[in-house]
């Protein structure tokens, strides 16, 4: 038999929360008048902390998946060259289409880097972590034998975020 009781709410210590029944909006409404009032003994502490995290952490990982997505059609972009090509000439579309998703993470990278700049900080990391992927998928996806792509990512931070720059 499935439960249909739904657990409640815990923050990251694993401590339940004292709202585990009422939604996220709900919530955070009460807890915006509760500030704005000065009534900081009706807020949950617990929950706006593990609120708070989960924002930064949904930040984080956004950015994340857009470096790695970024990453990815990059490497692409160079060693399908040929592929590219031959698609252009045949259908005018996917390499305006493939062009079109690497202006489209940089900007949407741009706008979480402007929004927060302190995210600037994990994007080295970042960067580290998901490019052994990336070479992985390229390689698969292309046929390229693995070892004929730097184990290193091959382009700078600048560059990847550069608008301009096309391997």
């Amino acid at each position: 038999m499935i439960s249909t009781k739904i657990s409640s709410p815990k923050n990251l210590k694993g401590e339940e929360l004292k709202t585990p029944n009422s939604d996220f909006i709900q919530w955070a409404e009460r807890t915006i008048e509760h500030l704005e009032q000065k009534k900081f003994d009706e807020i949950d502490v617990k929950r706006l902390i593990y609120e708070i995290e989960l924002l930064v952490e949904r930040d984080h990982r956004q950015l994340r998946t857009l470096l790695f997505e970024l990453l990815l059609d990059l490497l692409q972009w160079q060693y399908q060259s040929d592929t590219r090509s031959k698609l252009q000439a045949d259908l005018q579309k996917p390499q305006t289409t493939w062009a079109n998703a690497i202006t489209y993470q940089r900007d949407k990278i741009h706008q979480l880097l402007e929004e927060s700049p302190s995210l600037r900080d994990i994007v080295p990391a970042s960067i580290v972590r998901h490019y052994p992927i990336a070479r992985a998928l390229t390689a698969d996806q292309t046929g390229i034998d693995i070892v004929a792509l730097s184990t290193d990512c091959p382009y700078t931070i600048e560059q990847i975020l550069d608008e301009q720059f096309w391997p």
